[in-house]
């Protein structure tokens, strides 16, 4: 287990995205597809924010991907 502490939110966005966009590419490359299970909040309002953006959003092989909703 890891604990990741950052001083600013802009830096817990970039970590979380760049965590999600790598965890993406290693189920598409094993499994062909990346699941996903987003619950609402601030989650959504943090990855949204820096998914989108390049170069994360062209790295990103969004027609695997299969997200579904939770709360």
């Amino acid at each position: 287990m890891s604990l990741h502490i950052f001083a600013i939110q802009d830096e817990l966005s970039d970590a979380i995205a760049d965590y999600v966009q790598q965890m993406s590419a290693k189920a598409i490359e094993v499994h062909g597809q990346f699941t996903v299970a987003l619950s609402g909040g601030s989650l959504i309002k943090l990855l949204s924010t820096e998914l989108v953006k390049d170069p994360i959003r062209s790295e990103i092989n969004w027609s695997a991907w299969h997200v579904f909703w939770a709360d």
